[in-house]
């Protein structure tokens, strides 16, 4: 019998479409390597009893996961609790391994982790086109000095797909 998994995430203009294909890429992995996966934005899941295991993304937007995430979250938490859960975060800054980016990503995640215990998290860089971002999006990019273009790294979220997958089942 498959195991059902839920790839949920969270976006807000500008990253819909980024946040969106990764979750995607994501859920085609899992269904590679023999799970079910439904890809769906929280927005539209009415409830995580189906799923044996679910994996949560969501975009950053001032230095935190998006308010709709933590909604989701709140909403699930018994049944979150009873399943295996994971995190991705889509972001652009706060790159590279130091020890400061690697305590500024975790920022991005703590309210989460203050409701659900993931039992496993990564941070992928993501995308941003400025041509897709309001005039205020565009001069807080620009204020922050946050790299552009699209810095996705699909070997790696692929990979990360299929690594976690034992842990899943």
């Amino acid at each position: 019998m498959q195991r059902k998994m839920l790839v949920a995430y969270a976006t807000r203009t500008g990253s819909t479409a980024e946040v969106a294909e990764v979750a995607e890429a994501i859920g085609m992995r899992l269904c590679a390597a023999g799970m079910d996966a439904d890809v769906l934005p929280v927005a539209v899941v009415p409830d995580v009893e189906a799923y044996a295991g679910v994996l949560l993304g969501s975009a950053v937007r001032y230095a935190a996961w998006l308010p709709e995430m933590h909604d989701f979250l709140a909403a699930h938490r018994a049944r979150l609790a009873e399943r295996p859960v994971a995190f991705f975060t889509i972001h652009m800054l706060a790159l590279g391994d130091t020890p400061e980016a690697i305590a500024e990503r975790a920022k991005y995640t703590a309210k989460a982790r203050e409701i659900v215990q993931p039992l496993e998290e990564v941070f992928f860089e993501g995308k941003i086109d400025p041509a897709r971002l309001s005039l205020f999006d565009q001069l807080a990019v620009r204020l922050v000095k946050s790299p552009v273009g699209d810095r996705r790294d699909w070997d790696r979220i692929n990979a990360w797909a299929v690594d976690l997958v034992p842990r899943l089942a």
